[in-house]
């Protein structure tokens, strides 16, 4: 599992924090409370979970020109 901060910047330069988990549907959940993720995204691997939140902002920014960065937060990485 692996867990990602996303800073999303809008155009009139109001931004929005988020973190989210990503793991495999069969893999045990287990998030650390002090990462502060809201959500989980699963995929068939965790390669696809991360895949699927990325095509999500990738989408986002296309209709509404919003601007992200996603870094991980390898501290929580197990």
């Amino acid at each position: 599992m692996k867990i990602f901060a996303i800073d999303l910047t809008f155009n009139s330069g109001r931004t929005e924090n988020a973190v989210y988990a990503c793991a495999a549907y069969d893999e045990t959940i287990s998030i650390p409370e002090k990462s502060g993720a809201t959500a989980v995204v699963l995929g068939n691997t965790e390669s696809d979970a991360i895949r699927s939140l990325l095509n999500v902002l990738i989408k986002r920014k296309e209709r509404t020109g919003v601007t992200w960065k996603a870094r991980e937060l390898k501290e929580y990485r197990k």
